[in-house]
């Protein structure tokens, strides 16, 4: 179970076009971001309406670049 997001509106208050999606927590910062694109958010940080939890990630995006990485040898 990972820390993630999924955003309901954009920070233009507009409904999020893929407002199914859980996007992984990108949390190593002060503030929340998403870690596909970057979105900020939280209490103080954007008008972006959210709901954060522990789950599973579901957003194409995020697990694409967790693949990534994780082909990355050290």
């Amino acid at each position: 179970m990972e820390y993630v997001v999924r955003f309901d509106t954009n920070e233009d208050r507009e409904e999020e076009e893929f407002s199914d999606r859980w996007h992984y927590v990108d949390d190593h910062m002060h503030e929340g971001r998403a870690f596909c694109n970057g979105q900020v958010f939280g209490y103080g940080e954007s008008a972006i309406e959210y709901e954060a939890k522990m789950g599973k990630i579901t957003c194409p995006e995020c697990i694409a670049r967790i693949k990534a990485i994780k082909k990355v040898k050290l």
